[in-house]
C-alpha cells in the first residue's frame, strides 16, 4: 500500500502537471528565490521527493515513469535524482545500473555547478564491480569521471585499479610513476601486483 505521505506528494505533483505548470510551488528550501510567473518552472524538488518515496514503495516502474515525465515537461533532472536511481539499484545489486547512475549524478553535479560527490562505500563498490569483471575501461573511465569531482581519489580507487590491471592481464609502464604523482601508498600485496603491469 502506498504511504500517505506518497500520496500526498502525488497529489502535489499532479496539481503541478494539471495546471501545466503555470503555479511554481515552493518548497520548505525555497528560501529567496523569486518566483517568475512569466516564465514557469518545473521544480524538480518536488519530483525528486516523488520519486523517492515511489523507490522506497518498490514502484520503480512509477519513478522511471515520473522522471520521463518531468524532462518532458521542463524539468532539469539533477544529481539527486539519480542518486535516488543509483541507491535503489545498489540496493538490488544492479551495479552495472548503478554505475550509470553514478556517472550521471557526477556529470550533472559538476555541469551545474553544485559539485556531487558519491560516498565512500559507493566507490569502492563501483571499483569493485570493474575488478571483479577485468574491465579496466570501465575503470579508468570511472577514474576520468571522479578527478572532475575529487582531487584525490586515494587508495579505494587505486588499489582496486591496480588489481584490476593485473586480473585482465594488462600491462601499464608507467603505473608506479602515476601512484607517486597521485601520492597514493599501496598495500604490500597490491604493490607487488604494480610490478608485473609495469613489466614492458
Amino acid at each position: 500500500a502506498v504511504t500517505t505521505e506518497t500520496s500526498k506528494l502525488d497529489e502535489e505533483t499532479s496539481t503541478e502537471v494539471s495546471n501545466n505548470d503555470l503555479d511554481v510551488k515552493e518548497t520548505e528550501d525555497t528560501g529567496t528565490e523569486e518566483l517568475d510567473l512569466k516564465r514557469p518552472k518545473y521544480d524538480i524538488r518536488v519530483a525528486n521527493a516523488l520519486m523517492k518515496a515511489y523507490v522506497t514503495e518498490g514502484m520503480l516502474d512509477k519513478a522511471i515513469a515520473l522522471k520521463k515525465r518531468a524532462k518532458m515537461r521542463g524539468g532539469r533532472l539533477n544529481a539527486k535524482t539519480w542518486e535516488i536511481f543509483m541507491e535503489h539499484y545498489l540496493k538490488v545489486g544492479d551495479l552495472k545500473n548503478a554505475h550509470w547512475c553514478a556517472d550521471r549524478a557526477i556529470k550533472k553535479g559538476h555541469s551545474s555547478g553544485r559539485i556531487w560527490v558519491p560516498p565512500h562505500d559507493v566507490t569502492e563498490t563501483l571499483m569493485g564491480y570493474f575488478e571483479k569483471k577485468k574491465d579496466v575501461d570501465g575503470a579508468e573511465s570511472f577514474v576520468e569521471v571522479l578527478k572532475k569531482v575529487q582531487k584525490d581519489l586515494g587508495t579505494v580507487v587505486f588499489e582496486p585499479l591496480v588489481r584490476t590491471y593485473a586480473a585482465a592481464g594488462k600491462k601499464f609502464p608507467g603505473m608506479r610513476h602515476r601512484l607517486k604523482i597521485e601520492n597514493v601508498e599501496l598495500s604490500e600485496e597490491t604493490d607487488k601486483l604494480v610490478d608485473s603491469i609495469c613489466v614492458d
